[in-house]
């Protein structure tokens, strides 16, 4: 569901926090948000609307006049909440931080041939790489 809803062209690609409105007043989404979005219409997480200075407190300094959407129950702007991580089935972290999040720094990174490296796949959005990559890349080693 994750694969294709990134390849469907419904979603604005957008970095540095899970999915925003930008000061034009267009939606726009990372990789993560995308998921996030996804568990949120089958009722799986909260969603909440906050505002440019929810951002600026996780650390989000270019977020002017952005209106940030909060997921789960902990108000998650960046990481994935908890709960979508279970509900898309993700591997855990592990006994050391069993309530961290897959994609959290320190959790199991994805590799691509593009890089000798592995990454954590919100580089991959962050960086310019476009949704179909990032599709592809969940797809073949996830």
């Amino acid at each position: 569901m994750w694969v294709n809803a990134l390849r469907s062209g419904g979603y604005k690609q957008g970095g540095d926090v899970l999915h925003y409105q930008d000061d034009s007043g267009e939606q726009r989404f990372c990789c993560l948000g995308v998921l996030c979005d996804l568990a949120y219409a089958h009722n799986v997480v909260k969603r909440e609307e906050g505002d440019e200075l929810s951002a600026y407190r996780q650390g989000i300094s270019d977020a002017r006049g952005w209106k940030v959407f909060h997921y789960g129950w902990g108000g998650s702007v960046v990481d994935l909440p908890h709960e979508v991580v279970e509900w898309a089935g993700l591997p855990s972290c592990g006994e050391d931080n069993p309530d961290d999040t897959y994609f959290n720094e320190g959790d199991p990174f994805l590799t691509s041939p593009m890089f000798r490296s592995p990454r954590h796949i919100s580089y991959f959005n962050d960086s310019g790489h476009d949704f179909n990559t990032i599709a592809d890349l969940i797809e073949a080693q996830l």
